[in-house]
This record gives C-alpha cells, sequence and structure tokens, in this order.
C-alpha cells in the first residue's frame, strides 16, 4: 500500500545506514593511520549507530540488532532491552571519545552531540518507566517492556551529561529562535548540536 511507503523507507533508510557504520567498524582496525584519528571515526560511527537505532527504537520498538557488516538480514527482532542497551553503549563511547568539535567542523558528530542524545535517551527511558508506557500492551508486545529500566540512574546520568553541556559545550540559547531556521544564518551552529547540510540547486537555494 502507498501509505506505508514512508514507513518503508525509514526502515530502510535507517539500516542502510546502520550497514554503512558497521562496515566501517568492521575495517577501521586495518586502516593505517594514527590512533587519534582512527578513535575519532571509530567514535562518530558508534554515535550514528545509535543514532539510528534510536530512531528505529522510538519508532518501531525491538527491532532487529544488526551488529555485523555482512549481515543476511535474517536477524529477528529484539527487545527493547537489547536494542537501547547497544545505543546507550554506542551513545556513551561516543561521549566519552569524541573531541568537543567534530571532525567535519558544524555537520558532524562531536562530544556534545553525543551527550545530547545521551540524555535525551535516558531521560526518555526514565520516564516510559515511570508512567508505565505500554505497560498495558506488553502481553501482546512482550518485546516492548521497559520494566528493565533503572529510573533513578537514567535520570542521574541524564543530569551529568546534559549539565556538561551547559557548563561546559561551545553551545547556548540563541536569542532569537526563528534565526535556527533562516537560511544562511550562523546563529544555528551556536544551538543546533547536530546539523545537516544539503547543496540543492540554485533554483531552490543552498541549504
Amino acid at each position: 500500500h502507498e501509505g506505508t511507503k514512508p514507513v518503508r523507507d525509514l526502515w530502510k533508510t535507517m539500516y542502510v545506514g546502520i550497514n554503512r557504520c558497521n562496515t566501517m567498524l568492521h575495517y577501521l582496525p586495518g586502516v593505517e593511520m594514527d590512533e587519534a584519528t582512527k578513535l575519532q571515526y571509530e567514535a562518530e560511527a558508534r554515535f550514528l549507530r545509535a543514532f539510528y537505532y534510536y530512531h528505529l527504537a522510538w519508532n518501531f520498538g525491538g527491532v532487529p540488532v544488526v551488529v555485523d557488516y555482512d549481515s543476511d538480514g535474517t536477524e529477528p527482532r529484539a527487545t527493547l532491552e537489547k536494542v537501547y542497551e547497544l545505543i546507550l553503549s554506542d551513545f556513551e563511547f561516543a561521549y566519552q571519545n569524541l573531541n568537543a568539535v567534530g571532525m567535519l567542523g558544524n555537520t558532524s558528530a562531536n562530544k556534545y552531540t553525543a551527550a545530547a542524545f545521551l540524555g535525551r535517551m535516558c531521560n526518555y527511558l526514565a520516564a516510559c518507566k515511570r508512567n508505565g508506557t505500554g505497560a498495558s500492551l506488553v502481553a501482546e508486545q512482550p518485546l516492548n517492556d521497559f520494566k528493565w529500566v533503572d529510573e533513578a540512574a537514567m535520570s542521574k546520568r541524564a543530569y551529568e551529561v546534559l549539565k556538561d553541556i551547559v557548563d561546559n559545550s561551545q553551545y547556548i540559547l540563541i536569542d532569537d529562535y526563528t534565526n535556527i531556521f533562516r537560511e544562511g544564518m550562523q546563529d544555528i551552529y551556536k544551538e543546533s548540536l547536530l546539523t545537516a547540510e544539503l547543496a540543492m540547486s540554485a533554483v531552490s537555494g543552498y541549504w
């Protein structure tokens, strides 16, 4: 059905991204480069893998966990616990190892990008546990149970990493929020922790 195409496209896009990350992580140890640079590539690849899984879990609940670059696509759906276990591990690795400035400047992840997504994820999980999200559906969807979440620990970690952004990062809340959405404004880089830039045609503008 045509109405399901956006859902299929989202699923495909996320797993294509995950496969690219897994492929990079598989071959990266054999690449000749200085170890500090190699660590940045590894940390950014793991951030992006967590980013893709984060959106998959948010939209679909428990999804197949694929960490092998040569997967044949037959992995079964995993529990939310297993999915978020990988997401947490990857975001934490990225937070601990990425530099304060991304390898591609404003358009790649950095330490504080990872901190923001880690904090957001922890707050989300803590809220789901406290509010019994999906509890009435667990009998039908056992993969999507949040009972494993330690809400106090999640809230504590969220506070720690988000405070680090406020206290130590280059990011601030800009005075005029609308500047974030205006073409060519540099203010976006003061507040936006992750920015995708797309070069379009001269007719439609450059974004």
